[in-house]
């Protein structure tokens, strides 16, 4: 199976036999976003972050595993080709905290259909600022 780094940066993997692997990054996929002022809260601005698609992620092709951010991972659950560093309690990271390497990878449940998706203003929100 080929594994296809679509991250900004170079993805480390460590294996249970503690062999290490570096995959470059082939390109960057991305999550399009728009973002509108909904109001402010105690004086402080809110806003309203829209996921507006994908950029960057191929179509799926036969053997292929695409890694991408956990933020673009989400947004396309329901392809079954695409995947984010495991970046939990079994990541490895240096003494400062920073992940160096991942043991593995994730895939995230596509939301029911059953789910509805109700955007609502917030009651502490004030259109108007303070």
């Amino acid at each position: 199976m080929a594994i296809v780094n679509l991250t900004p940066h170079p993805l480390t993997l460590l294996g249970a036999d503690a062999e290490k692997r570096i995959i470059a990054s082939s390109g960057i996929a991305r999550l399009a976003m728009s973002e509108h002022t909904l109001g402010h809260v105690d004086g402080y601005p809110l806003a309203l972050q829209e996921r507006r698609g994908v950029t960057g992620l191929p179509a799926p092709l036969p053997g292929v595993i695409y890694v991408v951010s956990t933020l673009v991972a989400q947004a396309v659950a329901d392809r079954e080709d695409v995947v984010a560093p495991d970046t939990g309690p079994g990541a490895v990271r240096d003494e400062q905290g920073n992940i160096v390497a991942v043991r593995g990878f994730v895939r995230f449940a596509s939301p029911q259909p059953s789910e509805p998706r109700v955007r609502r203003r917030p009651s502490a929100v004030s259109s108007c600022s303070t």
